[in-house]
């Protein structure tokens, strides 16, 4: 079971950036590939990892 808070940080972390990059190569390329990302909410990711919900 991977539930150590540093693995889950981590791993949230490496998503959020991930997401991040994405989003900002598709703005600087205007890439349509990554329609999901449109979708990203850091709000939810700021309250997951500080709440630990």
């Amino acid at each position: 079971m991977l539930s150590s808070p540093q693995y889950q940080y981590s791993f949230l972390h490496q998503c959020v950036r991930d997401v991040l990059k994405a989003r900002k190569l598709r703005s600087e390329q205007e890439n349509p590939l990554y329609p999901i990302y449109e979708n990203f909410n850091p709000d939810y990711y700021r309250d997951f990892v500080y709440t630990g919900r």
